[in-house]
C-alpha cells in the first residue's frame, strides 16, 4: 500500500534523474509496500527498525542488483540480510524512475534460483536492454563504486573507501594528460602492470634454474649406467644356478641317496616325493591284484580237480566206446542171420525177430481164405441156380475149391517157416549162433552194469556230454592260467617299482611291500618332503629376490632411458628458455620504462592539477562550516588535510561532526567532477546525527538550495524538517510506521 504523506506537493521543475516509485514486493521486513517519491527534498521519518536502511538498500539493489558473495563474506551480505523468511522465492521488487524526460521501470527477482532483471520504457512499452543488469547501461557515469562513494551515504558511513581515491587519481591524470577525462590513464597503467606481471610470470629464470638443477640431477642419476651390465650379468648367472639346483632337486634319481645311521635318507630328490601319491596308488593296486590273483588261483585249483576227475572217467568212456562198437557188431551179425537190416531199435528188435519166426504168413492165409470163400460161393450158387445134376456138380466143384483154399491157408505158415529156415538142421545152426550173439550182448550189458541196450546208450551219451564239458573246463583252465601269469607279471612289476622307490629312501622290501613297510615309507617320504621343501623354499625365495632385483634393474634402465630423453628435452628447453629470457628482459625493461614514465607524468600532473579538487573541496567545506575551515586539500595519497591556522592537519584529528562534513564535502566535489551531471538523486541515511543546528542548516541549504537534484533524507528525528522549515526549503515528508 502507499504510505501516508505529511506535507504538500510541489510542481515538477525541469528534468533529470528522479526516482518516482518504489514497490517492495518482498524485501526484508516489507511485503507489498509501495512508496511514491517526488523531486526535490524528501524527508522519510521513522523510528528505529522502521525500515529506513532497508529502503536505502532496496534502491541500491534495484540500481545494481544483489550479488551473494561466497565464504565468510556471505554471512552478513545484503542478500542474506534482506532475504524474506516467509516467502524467499518472491524476493524482489520494482522501481519507476525518470531519466532525461523518459520514464522507466526496473523489475528484479533476487532469489538465487530465479534471478532476473528487466527494464521497460513506460512511455513506449518497449523493453530496454541491460546487458550488465545494472543502471550503468543507462547512465554510464554511474558505477556502483561511484554511487556508493558519492551520492549514497549510508548510516554512519560518510567516509569514502579506497576505490574513490583511485578514481579521483585516475580522473586527475586523464584530465591533465589528455584534456579529456574519458582517456583512462589508470586503465593504461593497469594494463602495463598486467603486462609486467605477465612478463614476470613468463620470466623463465625460475624455470631455467629449475632446469639446471634437473639437468645436474639427471646427469648424476645416469652415472650408475656404467655398473648396470655387471649387475645384470651377476643376476642372470645366479638365476641360472638356482634354476639348475631346483631342477636337479625335482628330477634327479634317488638311487644314490645316502642313508643315516637311523635308516633315514640324508637327501631324497623332491621329484620322488612328488611321485609318492602314485606309489601309494600302485600299492593299493598291488593289494587288489594280489586279492584277484588269489581268487583266480582258487578257481584254477577247482578246475584242476574237476579235470582230474574227468581224466579218471576218460578210461571208462573208452571202455564204453569199445563195448558200443562190439554191440553194434553183434547187432549187425544178428540181423544178417535174421535177414533183416540192423537198426538202432535195441532189445525190442531181438524179441520181435523171435516172434516173427513163430507167426504164419498173413498174405498166404488171406489168399487161402479168399479161395475157400469163392468155392463155397460157387457151391451155393450152383445149388440155387442150376438143375439137380448140374447143381450137384457145381456144388461139388465149389466144395473142392473151398477145401483147396482152406488147405492152402493152413499149410502157408508151415511152408513159410520151412522156406525161412531151410531144413531143420540149418535152422538149428543159425539158432545156436543167434543165441550165442544174444549171450555176448547180455555179457556186455552186464559188464557195463545196465539191463538193456537203451541204458547203455544213455550212459554212452552222458559220457560224451561229460567229455564236451571237460573240454570247456580245460579252455577255462588255460584262460585262468594266462590271467594268473598276467596278474603275477603285473604284481611283480608293481612290486619292483615300489621296491625301487623304497630303495631310493634306503628301505629294503625283499619280502614284498606290506602295510608296515609302507608306514615306514610314509615317514621317510614325509621327512624327505620337509627337507626338500625347505631347500626349495629357500631357493625360491632367493630366486624371487633375484627376480625383484632384475625387475628393479630393468625398471632403473627404463627410468634411465626416460631420464635420458627428459635430460635431452631439458637441455633443449634450457637453450630455448635462455634465448626467451633475453627477449623477456628486453620487454620487461621497456614496460617498466613506460610505467615509470606514466607515473612520473601522473605525479607532475597531480602537483599541477591536483589543486583543482583541493579548491572545490575547500569551497564546499567553507560553505558547510560557515567559514571556520576555508582550506583543505588532498595529499599525494588523496587523504584529506584540513587547514587550521597556519597548519593543515589530518582529518582524523578533528571532531566527528567536522569529519563527517569534510567527507560529505569531498563526496559532493567528486560527484560534480566524476559523474559529469548534478541531477543524480542524493540519498542520505541519518548522516547528520553529529551536526549542530547551525551546520545542519548550512548543509541543507547548500544541498537543497538549488533544487537541481532529488534528495532522499532518511532520519529518525524531526530536526532536519524543522531546519528546512526555518530555511524555507520546500520538502516532502513520508512517515514510516
Amino acid at each position: 500500500m502507499e504510505l501516508r504523506r505529511c506535507s504538500r506537493r510541489t510542481e515538477r521543475k525541469g528534468s533529470g534523474v528522479v526516482i518516482e516509485r518504489l514497490v517492495l514486493k518482498n524485501f526484508g521486513r516489507f511485503q507489498g509496500k509501495v512508496l511514491t517519491l517526488e523531486p526535490g527534498l524528501t524527508i522519510l521519518y521513522g523510528r528505529n527498525e522502521a525500515g529506513k536502511s532497508t529502503i536505502h538498500a532496496f534502491i541500491r539493489a534495484m540500481l545494481f542488483g544483489i550479488e551473494r558473495p561466497r565464504g565468510r563474506a556471505g554471512r552478513d551480505d545484503p542478500y542474506t540480510r534482506y532475504l524474506p523468511w516467509d516467502t524467499p522465492a518472491a524476493f524482489g521488487g520494482s522501481m519507476d524512475f525518470e531519466l532525461d524526460g523518459k520514464h522507466y521501470r526496473i523489475s528484479r527477482s533476487f532469489h538465487k534460483s530465479s534471478r532476473s532483471v528487466s527494464c521497460i520504457c513506460l512511455d513506449t512499452g518497449r523493453e530496454v536492454s541491460l546487458p550488465s543488469g545494472r543502471i550503468t547501461d543507462l547512465i554510464p557515469e554511474l558505477t556502483e563504486s561511484l554511487y556508493r562513494n558519492t551520492v549514497s551515504v549510508e548510516q554512519q558511513k560518510a567516509r569514502t573507501d579506497a576505490e574513490l581515491a583511485e578514481q579521483i587519481r585516475n580522473y586527475i591524470a586523464n584530465l591533465a594528460a589528455a584534456g579529456d577525462c574519458e582517456v583512462d590513464v589508470r586503465r593504461a597503467l593497469k594494463k602495463l602492470n598486467g603486462i609486467r606481471k605477465q612478463l614476470d610470470a613468463e620470466n623463465p629464470s625460475g624455470r631455467i634454474e629449475e632446469l639446471g638443477q634437473e639437468i645436474q640431477a639427471g646427469e648424476e642419476a645416469l652415472s650408475f649406467l656404467a655398473e648396470v651390465p655387471a649387475r645384470r650379468e651377476a643376476l642372470l648367472l645366479r638365476q641360472k644356478e638356482l634354476a639348475r639346483r631346483m631342477a636337479e632337486e625335482r628330477t634327479e634319481s634317488g638311487g644314490s641317496a645316502s642313508v643315516t645311521s637311523r635308516g633315514e635318507p640324508h637327501r631324497a630328490p623332491s621329484g620322488l616325493s612328488e611321485e609318492y601319491p602314485a606309489i601309494r596308488e600302485k600299492y593299493r593296486v598291488y593289494q587288489e591284484y594280489r586279492k584277484q590273483a588269489g581268487a583266480l588261483s582258487h578257481r584254477e585249483q577247482e578246475l584242476k580237480r574237476a579235470l582230474w576227475e574227468e581224466q579218471r572217467s576218460r578210461t571208462e568212456q573208452g571202455m564204453l566206446r569199445e563195448r558200443m562198437a562190439e554191440l553194434e557188431e553183434i547187432r549187425a551179425a544178428y540181423r544178417a542171420l535174421d535177414r533183416e537190416e540192423p537198426d538202432d531199435s535195441g532189445e525190442g528188435d531181438w524179441e520181435e525177430a523171435r516172434e516173427e519166426r513163430r507167426r504164419p504168413d498173413p498174405v498166404r492165409r488171406l489168399k487161402g481164405a479168399l479161395l475157400a470163400g469163392l468155392g463155397m460161393l460157387a457151391a451155393i450158387l450152383s445149388l440155387l441156380l442150376a438143375d439137380a445134376p448140374a447143381a450137384y456138380l457145381g456144388a461139388a466143384a465149389g466144395v473142392l475149391l473151398a477145401a483147396a483154399g482152406a488147405g492152402y491157408g493152413l499149410l502157408s505158415g508151415k511152408r513159410s517157416r520151412e522156406e525161412s529156415f531151410g531144413s531143420r538142421n540149418q535152422r538149428s545152426g543159425r539158432r545156436e549162433r543167434m543165441e550165442d550173439l544174444m549171450r555176448q550182448r547180455d555179457e556186455i550189458l552186464e559188464e557195463c552194469g545196465v539191463s538193456d541196450e537203451a541204458s547203455l546208450r544213455a550212459m554212452y551219451e552222458a559220457s560224451l556230454r561229460s567229455e564236451a564239458a571237460a573240454a570247456q573246463q580245460r579252455q577255462q583252465a588255460d584262460a585262468l592260467a594266462d590271467q594268473i601269469r598276467e596278474m603275477e607279471h603285473r604284481i611283480a612289476g608293481i612290486r619292483r617299482e615300489i621296491a625301487d622307490y623304497a630303495a631310493s629312501f634306503g628301505l629294503s622290501l625283499e619280502s614284498g611291500p606290506d602295510d608296515q613297510a609302507m608306514a615306514e615309507l610314509d615317514r621317510r617320504v614325509g621327512a624327505s618332503e620337509r627337507e626338500s621343501g625347505e631347500r626349495l623354499e629357500g631357493w625360491k625365495k632367493e630366486q624371487t629376490e633375484c627376480e625383484i632385483a632384475m625387475e628393479k634393474l630393468l625398471w632403473e634402465l627404463e627410468r634411465a632411458r626416460e631420464e635420458e630423453e627428459r635430460l635431452e628435452k631439458n637441455r633443449a628447453e634450457y637453450r630455448d628458455l635462455t634465448e626467451a629470457m633475453k627477449q623477456n628482459r628486453k620487454e620487461h625493461e621497456a614496460v617498466l620504462l613506460a610505467i615509470r614514465t606514466i607515473e612520473e607524468l601522473s605525479a607532475r600532473i597531480h602537483d599541477s592539477f591536483g589543486g583543482h579538487f583541493g579548491r572545490m573541496l575547500s569551497n564546499t567545506l567553507a560553505d558547510y562550516t560557515g567559514g571556520e575551515h576555508t582550506s583543505a586539500y588532498l595529499d599525494e595519497k588523496l587523504n584529506i588535510r584540513v587547514g587550521c591556522g597556519e597548519h593543515h592537519i589530518p582529518l582524523e584529528r578533528l571532531s566527528i561532526g567536522t569529519m563527517d562534513q569534510a567527507c560529505l564535502a569531498l563526496r559532493m566535489s567528486v560527484a560534480g567532477s566524476l559523474l559529469g551531471r548534478e541531477d543524480i538523486p542524493l540519498i542520505l541515511d541519518d548522516c547528520f546525527a553529529y551536526y549542530d543546528e547551525e551546520r545542519l542548516e548550512r548543509v541543507l541549504a547548500s544541498l537543497a538550495g538549488g533544487g537541481k537534484r532529488q534528495i532522499l533524507l532518511f532520519t529518525c528525528q524531526e530536526r532536519e524538517g524543522e531546519a528546512a522549515d526555518r530555511l524555507g526549503l520546500p520538502h516532502h515528508d513520508i512517515c514510516l510506521p
